[in-house]
């Protein structure tokens, strides 16, 4: 009898061995961003070819340059010097997240997808900046439930986890599009609390501003709506949507005339000031 074979055993390969830069490549790196910061492309890509080609596991070369090229919509580019640092390291947050904006940013909404997970998997779901980009991603996709689900997880961090310089904007943008999720799906007496908690944050924010007056004016909540729109337009009187959704209020409240001046005046100023008709986010 033929004796019976034994399942190979199966043998990992081993991880990666993460190369930690030199104080030296540091500073090169450093210095490389600080050309692409002014815009001095091709300095910096000069720059990082050096550095890499010295050390081809120095992740944050790869991230710097993939950052350069996706500057210049070479986004191909990008994602593959994204793609050589996290195989450089395997844990880098931002070749991640970076590869996943390249990805949603060229039309790859499916890999951008998985690199935003894995940067939030990598983050333990407490990075504002991976939670915005997964809200943005889903809302892009239609799955506005998806999407309702980042922002409300981007809300609920600790304020220390909002803290930093670049996620300054994003608290505001949570709420806002939280607010905005909810009204897509239907919800728009929740969304009106969304809208007002941006607002809390950012009494100028125009979107979360023409949103809450739209959400009372599709509730048939006529004198706040109209107070709402005209809140806007003191803050923002160029802004086309809230002009429109003014005259839609009046002109459902049977008062067309005046309907028709708001809309008469702002075309008239628009043109006497060479605006171009205003602006229509």
């Amino acid at each position: 009898q033929q004796q019976q074979q034994q399942p190979k055993a199966v043998v990992k390969a081993p991880p990666p061995v993460v190369h930690k830069p030199t104080s030296g490549e540091r500073a090169s790196v450093g210095m490389a961003v600080m050309l692409i910061n002014k815009a001095e492309f091709a300095a910096a890509e000069a720059e990082l070819d050096g550095l890499i080609r010295g050390n081809p596991l120095l992740a944050d070369a790869y991230v710097a340059r993939g950052t350069c090229k996706a500057l210049q919509a070479q986004l191909a580019g990008a994602v593959l010097d994204f793609k050589a640092a996290t195989e450089a390291d395997p844990e880098h947050i931002e070749a991640w997240k970076r590869r996943g904006q390249a990805r949603a940013a060229s039309g790859d909404s499916k890999g951008a997808l998985g690199d935003f997970r894995r940067a939030k998997q990598l983050t333990k779901g407490e990075s504002i900046e991976v939670l915005v980009e997964l809200g943005r991603l889903h809302f892009h996709m239609r799955d506005f439930r998806a999407a309702g689900k980042q922002y409300r997880a981007a809300v609920n961090l600790p304020a220390s986890a909002t803290a930093s310089k670049g996620a300054k904007d994003l608290p505001v943008e949570a709420r806002h599009m939280l607010g905005v999720c909810l009204a897509s799906v239907g919800e728009t007496q929740a969304a009106l609390g969304w809208y007002d908690k941006a607002l809390k944050l950012d009494p100028a924010h125009r979107e979360a501003l023409t949103n809450k007056a739209q959400g009372l004016r599709e509730l048939a909540n006529d004198p706040p709506a109209r107070e709402a729109y005209r809140l806007a337009l003191t803050k923002h009187p160029q802004y086309v949507r809230a002009r429109l959704g003014l005259s839609q209020v009046l002109h459902a409240a049977g008062e067309h005339r005046i309907a028709a001046r708001e809309l008469t005046d702002f075309i008239e100023g628009s043109s006497e000031g060479g605006g171009g008709g205003g602006d229509t986010g």
